[in-house]
């Protein structure tokens, strides 16, 4: 039977998001023509339906998180070159930014049969990453 989905927030919709970002940079005084710059992020994600789904199936809303992301690095004053020491989700905060019916859910009886619904699998967002980035422009 259809739903009636009125009054609902729609997918992907948390009622609050923000952002803030933090950005400094400077001469680095040790060395001339180059300069060293800071950045700081932090993300907030309120409660949302992330389902592949738009049945609002409760099994389908991620709670809500915070991401926070970090850059310290070096370039040079013509911005030719850079290079950066990053990190992102530093807090390592696991979250879920989508999920799918278990794929041949009801033949491998994967199904709650009080709910008559299928056991939902989440794409799991990206974990705690490092890395080293060098650009070049010409």
């Amino acid at each position: 039977a259809p739903q009636d989905l009125t009054g609902e927030r729609n997918h992907f919709a948390p009622e609050w998001q923000g952002s803030l970002v933090v950005d400094w940079d400077d001469d680095f005084a040790a060395i001339e023509g180059v300069e060293y710059f800071l950045r700081g992020e932090s993300q907030y994600i309120g409660e949302q339906n992330v389902g592949s789904s738009t049945n609002q199936d409760p099994q389908t809303i991620q709670d809500a998180y915070s991401l926070f992301n970090a850059r310290i690095g070096l370039r040079s004053s013509d911005e030719r070159w850079e290079v950066n020491l990053f990190g992102r989700n530093l807090t390592d905060e696991g979250y879920c930014v989508n999920f799918f019916e278990q794929p041949f859910g009801s033949q491998i009886g994967a199904t709650n049969a009080a709910t008559n619904t299928t056991a939902q699998r989440c794409a799991v967002g990206d974990p705690l990453t490092w890395g080293v980035q060098l650009r070049l422009r010409k």
